[in-house]
């Protein structure tokens, strides 16, 4: 599962434990951070060790497939720098911010390979510095 901000170049991708990239900083569906672009807010140690992204609720979410129409996503961590420069243009790696309250998601689910599969575009002329 991705999960991209507009106006960003950081994607986040959550896994489950099917998936080799899963990472053991939680169970369910999860993104671990990254040592070299985040740091923890809620708690100390190394942040390979914290989901940063996680998919939680009344009930425990293992896998990306029992994800509803409806979710909340917690965000424990934050970018440890907002912009980098990218040969000579600076480019947003900000994200979602984190909070001790789960953002509330709405998803839809398409059959794979449909056209109603593709994912809305950003606008991104709303990024651009004026």
């Amino acid at each position: 599962m991705k999960v991209e901000a507009q106006c960003s170049d950081r994607v986040w991708l959550l896994s489950d434990d099917s998936q080799e990239r899963a990472g053991d900083c939680a169970v369910g569906v999860r993104a671990c951070g990254q040592q070299n672009l985040d740091e923890s807010v809620f708690k100390s140690g190394p942040v390979n060790e914290v989901a940063c992204l996680q998919v939680i609720g009344p009930e425990t979410v293992e896998r990306i497939a029992d994800i509803g129409a409806k979710f909340q996503l917690s965000v424990a961590c934050r970018p440890l720098v907002s912009e980098v420069l990218k040969g000579d243009k600076i480019v947003n790696m900000d994200y979602l911010r984190a909070s001790t309250v789960a953002y509330t998601v709405y998803a839809r689910k398409v059959p794979r390979g449909s056209l109603s599969a593709r994912l809305p575009e950003f606008d991104e002329s709303v990024c651009k510095d004026d």
